[in-house]
């Protein structure tokens, strides 16, 4: 497939979720939505271990943000007006906002102070 024709396949994406809902119904895509969730939580897992690649970790990424639009389209569609697409991007940028106001506080997440904690723990006892 050319860089063209795989532009064009990107732009369609509302056309082949609908198509993929009409062919596969509501349900079948919302379970296959929660499976590739599941597949990226162990590719991840794997992938920290040494045991996926940065390939298999980017198909399993894909396959998720692929379900997540689905998922996306198939709610704007039951509600109506795009609704639920303003509603995820407005928590989307609210989200962001939170994590830069952390990152600009300078934020340590408490799993971070916790293994400091064991650390220092760990670390007396040795002495």
């Amino acid at each position: 497939m050319d860089a063209v024709a795989e532009m064009d396949i990107m732009d369609r994406a509302g056309e082949i979720f609908s198509r993929a809902v009409d062919l596969w119904g509501v349900d079948a895509q919302l379970n296959q939505t929660v499976e590739e969730l599941a597949e990226l939580i162990v590719a991840i897992n794997h992938f920290r271990r040494r045991r996926a690649s940065p390939w298999r970790l980017a198909e399993e990424v894909a396959d998720t943000m692929i379900m997540v639009g689905q998922l996306v389209h198939i709610m704007d569609e039951e509600i109506g007006n795009g609704e639920m697409s303003r509603l995820v991007a407005m928590h989307e940028q609210a989200k962001m906002k939170s994590v830069l106001e952390r990152i600009e506080r300078g934020e340590v997440s408490r799993l971070a102070e916790l293994e400091s904690e064991i650390q220092d723990i760990m670390a007396g006892e040795e002495e």
